[in-house]
């Protein structure tokens, strides 16, 4: 009998992973002793199904806290800088840039950290399509959505960060 060949390290990740919810599942399983269920290869498919649409309801709810946040953050940055522009005769309004360069950097930190956490639920919504033997969902969509959103609050950030440096240097 040949060797099987090595397995990837994606193959890998789902064995170990698949090892994990076989040894959770068999917890659930009451004992007794015509219980056929209860096997090493036992996962219980309600369970996993449930999960698998927790994941997806979860996908949906964040993508739409993104979208709100979006709004939230231009509303807040606009707003600040409106008050900046109409009261410009004032020598202390240049400081009111701050917050809004400060929010902009704390939410692209947040941004960034969610981006990679997401990375984790990705892996296990497509273990759990391959257990079921289905097509995986397009759920990198947050991810990227998280990425973009980080790098605009990035970018905004810096613009004003230049723009207090030369109003501070009396352009």
């Amino acid at each position: 009998m040949e060797p099987s060949p090595p397995l990837s390290p994606l193959q890998q990740r789902y064995v170990d992973w698949l090892g994990t919810v076989q040894t959770a599942h068999r917890r659930f399983v009451p004992i007794s002793p015509d219980n056929p269920t209860r096997t090493e290869e036992f996962v219980d498919k309600d369970l996993l199904w449930k999960q698998y649409q927790l994941h997806i309801d979860l996908y949906k709810h964040y993508l739409d806290l993104v979208v709100k946040f979006n709004v939230f953050y231009y509303a807040i940055t606009g707003a600040f800088l409106s008050y900046y522009f109409s009261h410009l005769a004032s020598p202390f309004v240049k400081w009111s840039l701050i917050f809004p360069i400060a929010m902009s950097v704390f939410f692209a930190w947040v941004f960034y950290k969610g981006a990679r956490v997401v990375n984790y639920v990705d892996d296990e919504v497509m273990f759990i399509c391959t257990t079921f033997g289905f097509t995986q969902p397009e759920v990198y969509m947050l991810t990227y959505t998280l990425i973009a959103t980080g790098s605009l609050f990035v970018v905004i950030g810096l613009a004003l960060l230049v723009g207090l440096v030369l109003i501070l240097r009396g352009f």
